[in-house]
């Protein structure tokens, strides 16, 4: 499934539109991690479901404060299995997330200590140092490439996870529009298929994911 074969694979992350902008959800919008705090995720409107809880690491410091947060997003939106860990910080309590629920963590950097436990894909920036967690790490391409001409180059078998949320606001609608568009021609050719932070798991280890954004863009 991960060979050179295989399409590439492009997980596209976008913090919630604010409540009251007048956002237009591009074409493809439920292919996109929508993601963004928990006051984001209880205004979130319909046409932009949450797909992940984003963790101020500051901000949720202690283990308590953590889990509460965890819980308060649940309440809000109970399917939520997906982070992700806003700045330069690794994921915190990494433990606590898996225990809470959390099966995917988008972060900057993987966390200092242990060893992976299970094999990953070569060259795909994830890993599973804790039993029912995976960590993704960020694509870090230069900022002046991504969206000019083209997005990460589409290498079959590889895996990058985008987050416009550290692009500038201003642009980031058109440049979201502008990058769905290029990948639903790329997934109509077969070079791409797009993915939410919460397949992550199933991609790796070869389960079978659940119904997708993928085959929607190679219907486009």
């Amino acid at each position: 499934m991960h060979g050179l074969t295989a399409p590439a694979i492009r997980i596209i992350c976008a913090p919630l539109p604010v409540a009251g902008s007048r956002f237009v959800a591009p074409p493809h919008a439920e292919a996109i991690s929508w993601y963004g705090p928990l006051a984001a995720i209880e205004a979130a409107a319909s046409t932009t479901p949450p797909v992940a809880l984003e963790i101020d690491p500051l901000a949720a410091a202690s283990r308590q404060r953590l889990r509460d947060l965890i819980r308060a997003t649940r309440q809000a939106c109970p399917n939520i299995d997906a982070a992700i860990v806003s700045g330069d910080a690794a994921p915190p309590h990494r433990d606590l997330l898996a225990e809470e629920g959390i099966r995917v963590v988008l972060t900057s950097h993987f966390s200092d200590s242990g060893r992976p436990r299970r094999p990953t894909p070569t060259g795909w920036p994830c890993r599973n140092a804790q039993w029912g967690l995976w960590e993704v790490l960020r694509h870090t391409g230069p900022r002046w490439q991504l969206f000019r001409r083209n997005l990460p180059r589409a290498r079959r078998g590889t895996l990058a996870a985008i987050d416009l949320g550290a692009y500038p606001a201003a642009a980031r609608d058109r440049q979201l529009a502008a990058a769905l568009h290029r990948l639903s021609r790329q997934a109509a050719k077969g070079q791409v298929s797009l993915a939410t932070l919460a397949d992550l798991p199933h991609l790796v280890t070869g389960q079978a994911s659940r119904p997708g954004p993928a085959s929607i863009l190679k219907a486009a």
